[in-house]
């Protein structure tokens, strides 16, 4: 039970613990917010990698398609989408040769696969086979934060997974 007589006679000790209370609460919330938009941040940097990764792959097929016109798609290398797919993500993020880029929101930028090959699947319809060739690709992207910049610097490193299908162009 709270005696209010033995209050009065403390009030700086009241007023202390009321401040100290008010300061934990705000120390809390601004914890709370610097996360929120930490987490938001990383968020939309990889999301932009994500969707630059498929336009990137689009633009390579409709570029070495539009140049290969008479040939296959089967006859393009897979050489031919790794090295437009680098050139890209250098220019993109201005990276150097080795995709690093130093203190930079990007720092770095692996290629851990870049595969090109046909995949075949069976349509439910009519039961026939179909092959279609996809470019399946797999980055790992070192992201460094805006907040909690010197604390967490070295442990955000996501891998991120795109296949894009290629089709002919068609006139």
């Amino acid at each position: 039970m709270i005696n209010i007589k033995r209050l009065r006679s403390c009030r700086g000790e009241t007023n202390l613990l009321l401040i100290i209370v008010l300061m934990g609460f705000s120390a809390m919330f601004l914890f709370l917010f610097a996360a929120a938009v930490f987490m938001s941040h990383v968020n939309s940097v990889l999301y932009t990698v994500k969707v630059d990764m498929f336009l990137i792959n689009r633009s390579a097929i409709l570029a070495l398609n539009r140049d290969m016109e008479k040939r296959e798609i089967s006859s393009i290398s897979r050489d031919d989408y790794y090295n437009y797919f680098k050139k890209v993500l250098q220019y993109n993020y201005n990276l150097d040769d080795n995709l690093k880029s130093g203190n930079r929101l990007i720092e770095q930028i692996d290629i851990l696969q870049y595969e090109y090959f046909t995949t075949t699947t069976v349509d439910n319809v009519t039961g026939e086979t179909i092959t279609e060739p996809t470019i399946h690709a797999e980055i790992g992207v070192k992201v460094t934060p805006i907040v909690f910049k010197n604390a967490l610097s070295n442990i955000f490193y996501f891998r991120i997974h795109q296949d894009v299908k290629v089709d002919r162009i068609q006139k």
